[in-house]
C-alpha cells in the first residue's frame, strides 16, 4: 500500500528531483513544479539527504567566495552560461579540500 501512495502522490523519479533541485538553486520553480518537488521529497528520505548536502556544499561555496559567488549567482539567473571565476573556484577547491580532510582525519565517535 505505501509503495503504491509513493507512486501515486509523486511523479517525479529522483534523477528528476535533483534535476529540480539544481534548477531551483539559481531560479524560481513553477508552481506544479513545486508541488512535485516538495512531495516527492517528502517521501524520499534519499532525496532529502542529498539534497542537505547540495545546500551544505552551497553554504560552503558562498562562504568561500563570498562577493563574487553572490554577482555570479546573479549572472547566471540572468543566463545559463554562466560560470564562477577562476580565482572563485579556487578557493572554493581548496576549502572543499580542507573541509574533507577534517572531516576523514576526525575519530569516530
Amino acid at each position: 500500500m505505501t509503495s503504491k501512495l509513493h507512486t501515486f502522490l509523486s511523479a517525479l523519479s529522483c534523477e528528476q528531483y535533483t534535476r529540480l533541485l539544481s534548477r531551483s538553486l539559481d531560479s524560481k520553480l513553477s508552481f506544479s513544479e513545486r508541488l512535485s518537488f516538495y512531495t516527492h521529497h517528502i517521501l524520499c528520505v534519499v532525496c532529502r539527504r542529498y539534497r542537505r548536502q547540495i545546500l551544505l556544499i552551497e553554504r560552503m561555496a558562498q562562504k568561500v567566495a563570498g562577493a563574487d559567488y553572490a554577482k555570479d549567482k546573479q549572472e547566471r539567473a540572468g543566463s545559463a552560461g554562466g560560470e564562477l571565476s577562476a580565482e572563485a573556484r579556487e578557493r572554493i577547491e581548496s576549502e572543499l579540500s580542507r573541509e574533507l580532510a577534517t572531516r576523514c582525519n576526525k575519530p569516530n565517535g
